[in-house]
């Protein structure tokens, strides 16, 4: 049972049977559970692989798609809007960016502000829904939440211009048990 503030989630062989149970202390909204469709931002679907095999997966698409606006919403607070396109790198960031060089002026207090809620979007994409893709780029910009500059600030819209040309990342959960022969493995003393 995964559980975060009031949004649960049972994996389970019987899973109407725990929320039945769940349900007998707790309220359960408009008393309707069934085969989950989202946890915390991320879609939750089935997926049928290549072997035949059905697996239950989480995409990012929904989430990404409103930090996205979140963001474009923030821009159009100072009269900008999120660039589109391809861009002039294929990446989060361009290759040769690199924030500790950078010598633009510090953020405002608002924007400082805005920098760090940015950031908290992006981590919850990381964290929750594998966006490993922005990983390294938002572990480095993390670093300057205390005084972020304005240099920092438009690296992290390029990231958001970069999750809405790929706002589509899956995880699939395969529950099976790989064959892996133990015999290679040699036994330590630790």
């Amino acid at each position: 049972v995964l559980v975060y503030v009031d949004d649960v989630l049972v994996v389970s062989n019987a899973p109407e049977d725990v929320m039945k149970e769940i349900g007998k202390g707790f309220e359960i909204k408009n008393g309707e559970y069934g085969p989950p469709m989202s946890y915390l931002g991320a879609g939750i679907s089935k997926v049928q692989l290549s072997t035949g095999q059905e697996c239950w997966s989480m995409d990012s698409k929904k989430y990404v798609k409103a930090a996205i606006q979140v963001v474009r919403d923030l821009l159009a607070e100072d009269g900008r809007e999120l660039k589109g396109g391809r861009g002039e790198h294929a990446g989060p960031t361009p290759i040769s960016y690199r924030p500790e060089l950078d010598t633009t002026s510090m953020c405002d207090e608002g924007h400082s502000s805005r920098y760090r809620q940015i950031i908290g979007i992006l981590r919850w994409a990381i964290e929750l829904l594998g966006r490993i893709d922005i990983l390294t780029e938002v572990a480095m910009l993390s670093q300057y939440q205390a005084s972020p500059r304005q240099g920092y600030l438009e690296a992290l819209y390029w990231i958001v211009n970069y999750l809405s040309r790929f706002p589509m990342q899956r995880l699939i959960v395969n529950h099976t048990r790989p064959d892996i022969d133990e015999s290679v493995f040699t036994d330590g003393d630790w």
